[in-house]
């Protein structure tokens, strides 16, 4: 999402529905980037977790949908 927009890690929720988790932002109401406007609503959220012993690494891929 960069550069229109720098997230944390604290900016990404996953929620678990039936099947794949589902990664999706969640800012603070105050927190959300201006620059984001209306996109939110044209992006698929792609979310791979893997894990060691004691450690965890997960990719989130953003890709913007055709208009």
């Amino acid at each position: 999402m960069y550069p229109s927009c720098t997230l944390s890690w604290k900016d990404l929720a996953v929620s678990k529905p039936p099947g794949s988790p589902k990664p999706r932002l969640a800012f603070a109401s105050d927190a959300r980037p201006s620059s984001l406007g209306s996109t939110l609503d044209q992006l698929n959220m792609h979310l791979s977790v893997s894990h060691d012993n004691d450690h965890l690494v997960a990719f989130v891929v953003v890709e913007q949908r055709d208009s």
